[in-house]
C-alpha cells in the first residue's frame, strides 16, 4: 500500500514537471518569437529615424538657401 502511494505520487509529481516543463517551453517559443519581433521593429524605427533626419537635413539646407537667397535679393534691390 505504502509502495502504491509512493508510485502514485512520484507519477504525479513527475506528470505535473512535464505540464511545467510544456508550459516553460511554450512561454520561451512566445518571448523568443516576440524578441524577434521587437528586434526587427526597432530596426525599421532606427531607419525610419535616420530617413527622418536626412529629411530635417535637407529642410534645413533648403530653409538656409532661401534665406540667402533673399538676403541676396534684398541687398541686390538696394544697390
Amino acid at each position: 500500500m505504502f509502495i502504491s502511494f509512493l508510485f502514485s505520487s512520484t507519477y504525479n509529481r513527475l506528470d505535473s514537471l512535464i505540464r511545467e516543463e510544456k508550459q516553460l517551453r511554450s512561454t520561451q517559443d512566445t518571448l523568443f518569437k516576440e524578441k524577434h519581433t521587437a528586434s526587427a521593429r526597432l530596426a525599421t524605427l532606427e531607419q525610419q529615424l535616420i530617413e527622418l533626419g536626412q529629411e530635417l537635413e535637407q529642410e534645413h539646407l533648403k530653409n538656409a538657401n532661401e534665406r540667402y537667397l533673399k538676403h541676396f535679393v534684398q541687398q541686390t534691390i538696394e544697390e
